[in-house]
């Protein structure tokens, strides 16, 4: 999106080695223009977003791929390990697994314990869901704008009793 430094050079070096990455050159448009660009791009059967100072575990695709086999299931989310900036890690996440039609989402993140979380980055979602919806250019939390969206064209969650998703906090 944009970026100022060799991260470009970098990325064009590690796709000469590696024919399933795209690199998109672009001017700085913003997360939701840089989502939406590799959105209009991508060919597979699932999305999933990683910010740029954040990591994931190692099984975690693998994970929320197993539980995408069931038809019934758009979208998966994990939980969270967040470390604030003196270090600490703080893990939060559904204390069970759990299957939750789109209403029963809507309900979890309106009033209930919130555990599928707004955050576009902690959850694997069927590529079709992006066919009629994208990220709004120009808005701050665009995960709040987006979701309601995205659950309403969902057949059903899994939310996961596992974090997966490193939130790296910033001073």
């Amino acid at each position: 999106d944009g970026s100022t430094d060799d991260t470009g050079r970098l990325c064009d070096k590690i796709a000469d080695n590696d024919s399933r990455i795209k690199v998109i050159h672009k001017e700085n448009g913003g997360l939701s223009d840089a989502r939406n660009a590799g959105i209009d791009v991508a060919t597979g059967d699932f999305f999933s977003f990683i910010d740029g100072d954040d990591y994931i575990e190692l099984d975690s695709y693998e994970v929320m791929i197993e539980e995408m086999k069931n038809p019934k299931v758009s979208i998966v989310a994990g939980g969270f390990i967040v470390t604030d900036v003196q270090g600490n890690d703080r893990i939060s996440m559904s204390p069970k697994r759990k299957y939750l039609t789109k209403e029963e989402a809507f309900m979890d993140l309106l009033v209930g314990e919130n555990y599928i979380s707004q955050s576009s980055c902690n959850k694997l979602y069927r590529s079709s869901l992006f066919k009629i919806n994208r990220y709004k250019k120009g808005i701050l939390n665009e995960d709040m704008e987006i979701l309601p969206r995205l659950l309403d064209s969902c057949n059903g969650v899994v939310i996961l009793n596992k974090a997966f998703y490193h939130y790296v906090k910033k001073p």
